[in-house]
């Protein structure tokens, strides 16, 4: 997979996970404001949708493909282990900071995998697989929603909350009212919570 990475300073690795329409290189600013020292890996995502990427396929009215969404987490763990590997990173504290279709796909791979991660910051994600629980994992995740989001719904958010809430060390929850955007006040709650990993 298409791919950015920078070597740091210190022994944390922030994997990037965009969001629909963006690319490698998005949540740079993000990553350079949770950490400046650390490593980042940015990690395009492998499908075109009306010339936007994203990770995995969606059908004609929205809903998720699944057999595009668990073969596009195969190839996804499989380009950050390797690349892990591969750049002498395995004793590193791995943190994944994923944004919409990024913070789904990320949410999907502990799902299915028992990563070893230290957390993810999971930016306005969705329900993806909802009737699949987390696995349990030694973990802290921080998620956040918007009130007026038309994506995603209260309820499956809450539900995502639950599942997480029922598999790793800890879990924080940011809210605002407003849509599917990033607001300041969320950015600097992930700062926070990305201070006591």
């Amino acid at each position: 997979m298409i791919h950015i990475l920078h070597k740091g300073t210190n022994n944390r690795l922030i994997v990037m996970l965009h969001g629909t329409g963006g690319n490698e290189r998005d949540l740079i600013p993000i990553a350079n404001h949770l950490d400046p020292e650390a490593s980042y890996l940015g990690i395009r995502g492998n499908v075109e949708e009306q010339g936007m990427l994203r990770y995995f396929e969606r059908y004609r009215d929205g809903t998720f493909n699944t057999r595009s969404l668990m073969k596009e987490t195969a190839n996804l763990y499989d380009t950050m282990t390797s690349l892990i590997r591969g750049n002498g990173m395995e004793n590193f504290e791995i943190v994944v900071i994923g944004f919409s279709n990024g913070a789904n796909i990320g949410i999907n791979i502990f799902k299915e995998y028992n990563t070893g991660f230290k957390a993810i910051i999971a930016l306005h994600p969705s329900a993806v697989r909802p009737e699949v629980p987390v696995l349990e994992q030694d973990m802290k995740v921080f998620m956040s929603y918007g009130d007026n989001d038309p994506f995603v719904t209260k309820e499956a958010y809450d539900d995502l909350k639950v599942s997480f809430e029922k598999a790793v060390t800890a879990t924080e929850s940011y809210e605002h009212k407003f849509g599917h955007q990033l607001t300041q006040d969320e950015l600097a709650a992930a700062v926070k919570f990305y201070s006591t990993l």
